[in-house]
């Protein structure tokens, strides 16, 4: 956990669903005066200052919680010693049972398949997660709960005869 790895992962997110969306456009609504800086920051070659983290959780997030995550995150990925990591982790984790308190749907199979048929369960997969996108105003999250839609594939390298 890192806020630059965050901070990484909505930059890729943004510029996937919005289109014209840039290291340009975010540093103005950060407002940062250099792009370049941000894009140093999101590739980890310059670290977040505490004053700078402050200002990315005030102009990126309007609810208090969310800005207070983001601190935290910050504080987490800074932490010097294992009691900052330990203190900072444990209100991560806080957190995010807090987040996980809603309403929750869970459902797991397992398949025996070729190679050839998991090749076709990836691409139905794929098709299946962009008809959810087309129909979900997925754009903006303000006034939303947020989910987390995981579908996960892998082997569990066990055969049957």
């Amino acid at each position: 956990m890192d806020a630059s790895f965050f901070l990484r992962d909505l930059y890729n997110y943004r510029k996937k669903t919005e289109e014209g969306f840039s290291y340009e456009t975010w540093a103005f609504e950060l407002n940062f005066q250099h792009r370049s800086f941000l894009r140093q920051v999101v590739i980890g070659r310059r670290a977040l200052t505490e004053a700078t983290a402050q200002q990315i959780a005030h102009r990126l997030f309007t609810n208090p919680e969310e800005q207070r995550h983001f601190m935290i995150l910050f504080h987490y990925s800074r932490s010097r010693t294992p009691q900052e990591r330990q203190l900072f982790g444990q209100q991560l984790m806080q957190m995010c049972r807090g987040l996980a308190s809603g309403p929750r749907w869970n459902k797991k199979i397992i398949l025996g398949l070729s190679p050839l048929q998991f090749e076709e369960l990836v691409k139905e997969s794929e098709c299946f997660l962009e008809g959810i996108l087309s129909r979900l105003d997925h754009a903006t999250v303000e006034g939303c709960r947020i989910f987390q839609f995981d579908l996960q594939l892998f082997s569990s390298d066990v055969t049957e005869s």
